[in-house]
């Protein structure tokens, strides 16, 4: 109850109920207003639907069967220092804040507001790491689908419980599920060239199904992009693709100089060799100092 001088003007009651066959609890809020003091109900919602929009932090889903948890840890990474991006994922930050900045483009032109990303390379670049930078640079939420669950007939139910658009919807190691399957013991060719072909109707039809949701951001990963078929990697589906790759020279130097607080050059430097983002963080985390790092790295000073 809300009083206004000691006269209650608003009262609202809590109610809880389950959806999905019990499996997604729902929660709803229910508003009684004196008609004659409905100005403040207005008022009430709208101060509160802007503070929210305001105050409100990205947040993290990950599916479970047909509904989302929501993740409470929330994000770990601040937005990115832009200057310690790479040319390759300074791509993809502009080509979002384009899609994100063009909506009514989009609209103007009656197409599809979506856009779908597939990053690739080799383990431990940091393609995961790079969609939660932009979920916090955005202000996006990102909401994780497991493969089980994206080639399952309840991808759909998903996509209609994705609230907040522009929304980032992740699909990690998509060559799990998209490689083809190899004949086991007591398959003939024809059983598992049907069963091959299901399994890719199955993956087609949910990235169609996500794709179509309007202001859907999908991004895939994977380590093995020559085991992806075509017909993922087709425009409409996917729109960019993208190679993750090693830390090259000059961005080692600069994250060694942010860890360890130092200002060395690129040229100041011997034996600085490409690596992963995983490899120099890790290297970093096992080197209390910098010189037992470049000991470590076989690094010297010229």
């Amino acid at each position: 109850m809300i009083k206004l001088k000691g006269d209650p003007i608003i009262f609202f009651t809590r109610t809880s109920e389950e959806k999905n066959n019990k499996i997604r609890p729902v929660e709803r809020l229910y508003f009684k207003v004196f008609k004659w003091r409905q100005q403040y109900i207005e008022k009430l919602i709208n101060d509160t639907f802007i503070k929210s929009e305001d105050t409100r932090e990205p947040q993290l889903f990950v599916s479970v069967g047909n509904y989302w948890k929501s993740v409470d840890h929330g994000f770990n990474l601040a937005s990115p220092n832009m200057d310690m991006l790479s040319p390759e994922t300074k791509e993809i930050f502009n080509d979002v804040g384009r899609f994100i900045d063009k909506k009514q483009w989009y609209i103007d032109r009656n197409i599809k507001y979506k856009r779908g990303y597939m990053l690739h390379g080799v383990p431990g670049t940091g393609k995961s790491t790079i969609i939660q930078m932009l979920g916090a640079h955005f202000g996006l939420d990102i909401y994780y689908c497991k493969s089980q669950d994206f080639i399952s007939p309840n991808v759909t139910n998903l996509l209609a419980d994705v609230i907040v658009q522009p929304s980032i919807i992740v699909v990690e190691d998509i060559d799990s599920i998209a490689e083809e399957r190899e004949l086991e013991e007591g398959e003939t060719e024809d059983i598992l060239h049907a069963l091959n072909k299901n399994s890719m109707g199955t993956i087609l039809n949910a990235l169609d199904g996500i794709v179509s949701y309007d202001g859907s951001i999908f991004v895939c990963t994977t380590n093995h992009i020559e085991k992806i078929d075509s017909a993922i990697k087709r425009p409409g589906r996917i729109d960019m693709i993208q190679e993750i790759k090693v830390l090259d020279q000059e961005l080692i130097v600069k994250h060694i100089n942010k860890f360890y607080e130092t200002n060395y050059m690129i040229d100041e430097l011997i034996g600085v060799s490409p690596k992963t983002i995983a490899e120099l963080q890790n290297n970093m985390l096992m080197n209390e100092t910098v010189e037992e790092l470049f000991k470590s790295l076989k690094i010297s000073l010229k």
